[in-house]
């Protein structure tokens, strides 16, 4: 199951002497938090036999940890900048408890690279049953091709067994905290045109793992991994190709705006959900809710500036549905972490109508961090890979001067292998399989 390749995968990464506490998903994807001393921990050990012999580098290295130490790491400390965003008296305390977690991916938003095997059977059903389809490439394609009753069939099971009990448990007894959920806006809203089927199956299949969680002991953080129109045109959004999420869907409804109602709808469902699960107040359940998963400013079809009065609209948007400040919320960097360091700064002069000043509490960054969706950083050698993982090390501390950080996805692979790693039925940069030419592979053969 999920959880026993998970802990095989962790047991292989973990640290010898106690190590960073976390590990990577099916894809080697996901870790949240890292150790007390926060993201300098674990890379100042990745980086080890590189400062072992460079005494600038030690040097360098020693002020970084005294530096992430004063400013908590990862933990979240009440401090001069908290206190000036509290919009009323402090009703809680941040958590000392650091996010220690994977993510749930390949479950309700399916990736080809995370379930190889679910894609091959969607394109066999194709073939078999005659449909003419194209290639099925996401999850958008499942549905359109195969049809609402074949497609349910095939992902109903899918949805109901990829997360057990079981596996939860495993995850727990390493000492996990906190599972990242993407949930897809499909889940709560399903337009004219749009071949989705199975809300009932995902909600009861989502119910069933947050009811374990209360158990457990787990906080869920749940990322809105897919937006309607797509944010970002990867499979992770639903629908490969098309960057729609700022334009307007078939009804004239900006996405963007239908986005903030599939998250008032998400919070009623989420409310329902840890109801049933015996839990009153989502605040006991939520470790956040990101408001959107990787949309990326590197895409011309991303206005940034539109993007950033969405993180505001959406922020205001969760607080009214939540009707507290204590869940935080998570923004991705775009790609671009430092594009955010003024974002928010200050409190807006507008006030709301109570007649206190609208101010950002537990607004927090989320940061992505791979080395392998590049043919240069494909081609490198190992001390290349560990000298730019001791550089994002510096950038996470800088980020945190203005927003307490999260790096909610990371990876160790150096290269691109993976089975559909870059999409269903694609190759590698590393091995210029089609549709990329000049392996890097060669390079590191010689």
């Amino acid at each position: 199951m999920l959880a026993e390749r998970l802990v095989d995968e962790a047991e292989e990464v973990q640290r010898p002497e106690g190590g960073a506490a976390g590990m990577l998903d099916e894809a080697g994807e996901v870790l949240l938090g890292q150790k007390p001393s926060g993201p300098v921990s674990l890379l100042g050990r990745a980086c080890h036999g590189l400062f072992r012999t460079c005494g600038k580098c030690r040097l360098i290295l020693g002020a970084l940890v005294l530096l992430a130490l004063a400013v908590g790491g990862y933990r979240v400390r009440e401090s001069a900048w908290w206190q000036q965003r509290m919009p009323f008296p402090a009703s809680h305390t941040p958590p000392a408890e650091l996010v220690r977690g994977v993510s749930l991916g390949g479950w309700l938003v399916l990736e080809s690279f995370i379930t190889p095997g679910l894609f091959d059977r969607a394109n066999e059903l194709s073939r078999s049953n005659g449909l003419g389809c194209p290639l099925i490439v996401d999850q958008w394609s499942i549905h359109e091709c195969l049809g609402a009753n074949a497609s349910l069939a095939l992902l109903a099971p899918h949805w109901d067994g990829w997360v057990t009990h079981a596996d939860l448990l495993k995850l727990r007894a390493t000492g996990l905290n906190t599972l990242r959920i993407p949930v897809p806006y499909w889940l709560v809203d399903i337009q004219e045109g749009e071949p989705w089927v199975g809300q009932a199956q995902m909600a009861e299949a989502l119910g069933k793992v947050l009811k374990w969680s209360v158990e457990l002991g787990f906080k869920v953080l749940v990322d809105l991994h897919a937006a309607p129109g797509s944010q970002n045109g990867f499979d992770n959004s639903g629908r490969v190709g098309h960057t729609d999420w700022q334009s307007a869907d078939a009804s004239g409804l900006s996405n963007v705006r239908r986005t903030l109602i599939v998250w008032q709808q998400l919070v009623s469902l989420l409310s329902e959900l840890a109801a049933t699960a015996g839990v009153s107040n989502l605040d006991e359940l939520l470790a956040g809710l990101e408001v959107l998963n990787e949309a990326p400013c590197f895409d011309p079809q991303i206005d940034r500036e539109v993007l950033r009065a969405f993180v505001v609209d959406a922020y205001f948007v969760l607080r009214g549905a939540l009707k507290s400040d204590v869940v935080p919320i998570y923004f991705h960097d775009c790609f671009y972490p430092h594009a955010w360091s003024d974002f928010l700064a200050q409190p807006p002069p507008s006030l709301n109508s109570n007649g206190q000043s609208r101010r950002f509490v537990n607004l927090r960054l989320d940061r992505h961090e791979y080395q392998i969706f590049d043919v240069g950083e494909d081609g490198w050698n190992g001390g290349k890979h560990l000298q730019l993982a001791c550089e994002q090390a510096f950038s996470i501390v800088q980020n945190m001067q203005t927003h307490p950080t999260l790096v909610g996805e990371f990876s160790v692979a150096v290269n691109d292998c993976d089975r559909y790693l870059n999409g269903y039925a694609k190759g590698a940069r590393f091995d210029g399989t089609p549709p990329f030419t000049n392996p890097v592979r060669k390079y590191l053969e010689i």
